[in-house]
């Protein structure tokens, strides 16, 4: 989920796939998407002018909600670039910040609107693990790493023999 400056309520349900909008004061979600537009969406980001909703979903790539006429462009990456996989997204000036746990290894990644390029902020460190939901204060990036979804059963239960998991939370100093 992201919050506006205003107060209002962006999230997805990833499990059959929608975009809801809670507006600050209301009690009653609008769905933004149809049925079927989004198969896994992820942690949505709100563009600086609170215009765009943009919507990265594990399997399809980027999109981006025009919040006045809910119209969804998908957004096409430069060859070198995949948007797929991606968990949490994140508005950073101009750039865009990416938890990408759909990969081997899993890395956070930041790049332009455009998509022509990507930079890798980190992968392959020892405590990453499987990295998840972020957030940004200033010019640094918090995450929660080394997450052990994979220790666990489709009920939300430690799978037997499964090793401990021990998540923290990692930060970023973006430049």
């Amino acid at each position: 989920m992201t919050l506006s400056r205003s107060g209002d309520l962006f999230l997805t349900e990833s499990t059959n796939g929608a975009v809801f909008h809670l507006r600050q004061g209301n009690s009653n979600f609008e769905r933004l998407d149809e049925a079927g537009d989004f198969p896994s969406p992820q942690t949505p980001a709100l563009s600086d002018d609170g215009k765009t909703l943009y919507v990265p979903d594990y399997l399809r790539g980027l999109a981006a909600i025009d919040l006045k006429s809910r119209r969804i462009a998908w957004l096409t990456p430069a060859p070198n670039v995949a948007t797929s996989g991606i968990d949490g997204l994140y508005v950073y000036r101009k750039t865009f910040v990416a938890i990408r746990n759909g990969t081997n290894p899993p890395r956070v990644i930041r790049f332009p609107h455009d998509l022509k390029s990507q930079e890798t902020l980190e992968a392959n460190s020892p405590s990453l693990g499987e990295p998840t939901h972020g957030t940004l204060v200033g010019n640094r990036f918090f995450f929660i790493t080394n997450t052990g979804w994979g220790e666990y059963d489709e009920e939300g239960r430690k799978k037997p023999g499964s090793a401990p998991v021990v998540s923290a939370v990692h930060s970023i100093r973006l430049q």
